[in-house]
Formats: structure tokens, sequence, C-alpha cells
């Protein structure tokens, strides 16, 4: 079976749909698929053994459609998987030509499916109301041409449900590589970067951090000895870069990324809520997915995105708001209390190995692929 999957950007660009891609694309090779993948011209391309990576596309214009469809007809796929979310082929996140991309493949005789890594911005206030609307319109055009939806979380299926019969929540695994790191080199890492810190708190992305950093100023006041590990590329600004108990790692390779994340205790998440409650952690995450498949302990916020798998106290700490007063409350109930620190690391090995794997991952996309036929000959 041939399949061909469309994204914008693929590593190294920095991209968490282009990693997905990237990962999704391996397993499926390793399962027997023949795979290519068509993404944006770009200069360098990290690519897996066993995979082709098409980087054809100047813009998502109408001559950039022309490309694909006439790239696509050379390779005779069974299966075209686009990896959509609205800003990544449009700057104002309303890519209007990619209905018209999917109808060209339709009439090519190849079934289609969709992963949506987003729908639409939440419709509320004068500009979430227009783009939103437009953004919505689009998912259903893009739906018309889809033999199956699938997404992330419930909260997008929810979003979904409306225009297509047939949508598969299929949580988003680990952008990072957790290959196991020696107890010997997590003890040297830990005594040269926090030699006075006996606890490790580890975060990964580009979030705000200033209410974790806070909640853990105030635990370390008390005596607590709390060091913060900031994954990934976050540059600190004034006074956040002097605190001596805090690691910014800086933009590091995945597998760096998951050494880091094995040196710490505690992994902590502080992803945005609004104060109607909108956002939360959830699995949607590749940063929550490194957590689970470091096998942390984890803590997050909770939100109307939660997804109802994330249960509070046995597989994630759910803090009820992102206050450093929660933050505090969270971190230190998790670190004083051993039993709950086993239980929901436990829960979390077995959670990445039952959901989060990427072997798993892609045996749920082969349970929709089958083996295809062309709908009609492609011409």
């Amino acid at each position: 079976m041939t399949v061909v999957l469309i994204c914008n950007h693929f590593p190294p660009v920095v991209d968490g749909v282009g990693d997905y891609t990237r990962h999704l694309a391996q397993e499926l090779a390793l399962a027997g698929l023949e795979v290519h993948i068509i993404c944006r011209e770009q200069p360098h391309l990290d690519i897996p053994a066993g995979i082709s990576v098409h980087p054809l596309v100047k813009k998502w214009n109408r001559e950039g459609v022309h490309l694909i469809v006439e790239h696509i007809r050379g390779i005779q796929p069974d299966w075209v998987g686009l990896q959509y979310v609205p800003y990544g082929f449009n700057r104002f996140g309303t890519p209007l030509l990619l209905p018209h991309l999917l109808k060209k493949i339709s009439q090519a005789g190849v079934a289609i499916w969709i992963t949506f890594h987003e729908v639409h911005i939440r419709l509320q206030g004068l500009r979430g109301w227009v783009f939103g609307s437009i953004q919505r319109r689009i998912a259903r055009n893009l739906c018309g041409y889809a033999r199956v939806c699938v997404t992330s979380i419930e909260f997008y299926r929810d979003l979904l449900d409306p225009f297509h019969p047939e949508i598969k929540v299929i949580p988003v695994g680990s952008n990072v590589s957790i290959r196991l790191l020696s107890l010997a080199k997590r003890t040297e890492m830990r005594q040269r970067h926090f030699p006075d810190q006996s606890f490790l708190v580890s975060t990964f992305g580009a979030r705000n951090h200033a209410a974790l950093i806070e909640s853990i100023a105030q635990l370390n006041a008390d005596g607590a000895g709390i060091g913060l590990i900031i994954c990934g590329q976050v540059v600190p600004s004034g006074e956040l870069r002097e605190l001596s108990w805090v690691h910014y790692t800086g933009y590091l390779p995945a597998e760096a990324i998951g050494g880091w994340l094995q040196c710490s205790d505690l992994f902590v998440l502080p992803d945005f809520v609004s104060a109607r409650g909108e956002g939360g952690a959830c699995l949607k995450s590749g940063a929550l997915a490194a957590g689970f498949a470091a096998a942390l302990p984890v803590i997050g916020m909770r939100g109307d995105m939660t997804d109802k798998m994330l249960e509070h106290a046995k597989n994630i700490w759910l803090a009820p708001d992102g206050s450093p007063a929660e933050w505090t409350r969270a971190i230190r109930t998790v670190w004083q209390n051993p039993e709950i620190r086993e239980r929901l690391q436990k829960n979390a090995r077995r959670f990445h190995e039952e959901y989060l794997a990427w072997e798993k991952i892609a045996g749920q996309y082969l349970d929709f692929l089958g083996t295809p036929q062309h709908d009609r000959p492609i011409s």
C-alpha cells in the first residue's frame, strides 16, 4: 500500500505538525507501507529511512495545488492524508484553497483522510467570530472530501461531529525521543547544574512560565530546594535569567530534550486556561506526551479541552487553575507524597505504552487504512 502525507513544514524546521508527520510516516513505513510526504520547499530535510519527502510547494496557492496533484498522479497512492492546521497553510488561518486541493485529489480517484490537528478558533469576539466562522466553513468543506477524519481530542471531535459520520480520536505522541539515560549520566547532569537542589521539576515548550516560577520560588523560600528545568527554545527575560535554580536548555535535538526530562523528578505543563476555563492539559500536546514517555509524574491544568482519559490523581495531577497559589499547592502535594508520585509515575508509563507510543498510534491508522483500491484509475 502507498500513502502520501501532506504537511506544511518538515523537520528540522521546528513545527509540531511536521514532527507528528515524521513520526507517523516512520511507523507506517516500518509497518510495510510505501510512504511519501509532500511539504513546502525548505533547504534542509531530516528524512528517516524508508520514506520519501518531496519539498515541492513554494506557496499554498493554485500553482502549489497543481504541483501537488500532478505529483500525486505520478505516485499513484492508495491514500492521501492531509495533516491539517489552519495557520500552517495560511498566515491568517484561512487556507481557502485546501478544499479545492482535496477535490482535485478526490477526482483522481484517491481515498483521502484528514488529520485535524486544530479545527477552528473559538467563535468569541468580533475577530473570533469572523475568522472562526471562516475556519469552520473550511473544515466542513474539507470533511466533504474525506473518507475518514482523525483528530486528537474529544473537544475537536465534537466540533467536527456535524460535518462527518466517521471521526476517530487518536491522541498525539511525544515529539521528543526518550532513550534511556544511565543513572550515572543523570546524576552527573543534576550535580553539575543543580548542586544545591534535591528535587527537580521539568517543563517543555514555549509557554508562560511566570506563575510556575513564582510558585517554585515560594516553595524554595520555605526551604524546599527545588530546581526547574525549562526545555526547548525558550528565551528568558530580565530577572528570570538570574535565578540560580532555573536552567534553560535552549533549542536541543529531540533526544537531548529526552535526556533532560529523565533528569527530573516531576513534569509540569502550564498550559493556558482562560478565566472561562477554556484550554487546559489535553492529548493534542506532544509536550504532554513527552512527560508520559519519560515515565514522570505529571501535573497539568484542568480546562474544557482536558480529555476524560486524563484522570486526576490516577495518571495526572490536575490543578484547577494556573495561579501561583494553585501551582504551589499541586507541586507541594506531589513532591511531599511519594505514594502519589509512584502512582502517577506507574500509570503514566502504562498510559504511554497503551495510547501514546507511536507504534500504537500508527496501528490505529492502519485499522482504517486497510488495503483500499483506487475508486477509478488515475489518469
